[in-house]
């Protein structure tokens, strides 16, 4: 979390310069977002009620910012589409 919190800045830094819409949702899928989920389908179900309220509640932070898209955002959605994506490499 805390490289994820360290990320959020230069989004801000990116948002103020103009960058928005697509653009800055893709930069935040491919930096912040993959932090997040890297590994995820190892760790997720390891996670506490507080780990993941610590999770949304910085989720909810790159909403405010304006740095992902609010009706496309959910975080257990993301984690379950990673956890389908590793069994399917599996099979």
């Amino acid at each position: 979390m805390a490289a994820c919190t360290y990320s959020l800045y230069p989004l801000r830094i990116l948002r103020a310069n103009g960058l928005s819409g697509d653009p800055l949702y893709q930069v935040t899928r491919a930096n912040t977002i993959n932090l997040i989920l890297y590994a995820g389908p190892a760790w997720w179900g390891l996670t506490s009620a507080h780990d993941r309220e610590r999770i949304e509640r910085f989720c909810q932070k790159l909403e405010r910012a304006g740095c992902v898209a609010e009706d496309s955002f959910d975080i257990d959605s993301l984690m379950d589409e990673a956890d389908k994506g590793l069994l399917m490499a599996v099979v």
